[in-house]
């Protein structure tokens, strides 16, 4: 059996007037500058194939989920 290291990731950030990224390797503080520097936010998408990536779109399917409560 191969070990497999999935990478943490970007975060794309878009705001009403810029966009921005942040490594997600790079701890809270990055994602919090890149977050204020786009403000107001409207839309974050992580890196497909990341930990990131697979997070958020994980929440993106529950959130859209008729299902859910």
């Amino acid at each position: 059996m191969q070990s497999r290291v999935i990478p943490a990731g970007n975060l794309y950030i878009s705001g009403e007037k810029r966009r921005g990224e942040a490594d997600v390797a790079e701890g809270a503080e990055a994602i919090m500058q890149a977050m204020s520097a786009c403000a107001p936010v409207r839309d974050i998408r992580g890196e497909p194939g990341t930990h990131a990536g697979g997070m958020l779109e994980r929440v993106r399917k529950v959130m859209a989920s008729p299902d859910r409560p």
